[in-house]
This record gives C-alpha cells, sequence and structure tokens, in this order.
C-alpha cells in the first residue's frame, strides 16, 4: 500500500532518475565503506562527521562554480552531489547504530 502511495504520483521519468540517483548513492556507499569501514565501525564523533559532510558540500560549491566553464559540468555536480548524498547516509547510519556522539560535553554546548 505505502508504495502504491508513493509510486502513483510520480511519473516514470522522474521515477526512473529517482530510481538512478538512488542505486548511485548506495553503490557510493559501497565504496566508502570498502575504503573506510562501515559507519558503526569508525567511532567518529559527530563534529567531524560534519567536517566530512562539509568537505563534501565544498566539493559542489566548486563543481557549480567550474562548471559553467566545463562541457562535463553536469556529470562532475551530479557526482559529487552523490558524494554528499551517501555521505549523509553514513552519518544516519552511524547514529542508527549508536557509534557516534555529539563529541562535547553538555554543559560546552552553549
Amino acid at each position: 500500500m505505502y508504495l502504491e502511495l508513493v509510486i502513483s504520483g510520480f511519473d516514470h521519468k522522474r521515477l526512473n532518475v529517482q530510481k538512478d540517483a538512488l542505486r548511485d548513492i548506495l553503490v557510493e556507499r559501497r565504496v566508502q565503506d570498502h575504503k573506510w569501514k562501515h559507519p558503526a565501525d569508525r567511532s567518529l564523533s559527530l563534529p567531524i562527521w560534519q567536517l566530512v559532510l562539509s568537505e563534501e558540500t565544498g566539493e559542489v560549491a566548486q563543481a557549480i562554480l567550474k562548471g559553467a566553464n566545463d562541457s562535463n559540468g553536469m556529470d562532475k555536480l551530479r557526482y559529487e552531489l552523490v558524494q554528499v548524498a551517501a555521505t549523509a547516509l553514513a552519518i544516519i547510519e552511524a547514529i542508527e547504530a549508536n557509534a557516534t556522539d555529539f563529541g562535547i560535553k553538555p554543559e560546552d554546548a552553549g
């Protein structure tokens, strides 16, 4: 029932774009796990995860700035956006596995 509700509001072209994007994000997550281990095994604090995510979003900004002068600009931008989404998913996985923390004391949180 839920899947029918989700699919019923989409045309096939948009649904295929989303499926392709989600596939690429999941493939990138596997690549990340191969390079750096699964998020549950990394023990990174949330501030460190934020640094990783910020670095990836910086690459998105760079791809946007350079894209107008690059015939492959949109492909490079899409690649960087997949990296951002895969990194965000890794953070969610770390949270779900209770493998991360805020990395700061409550009294220092402001």
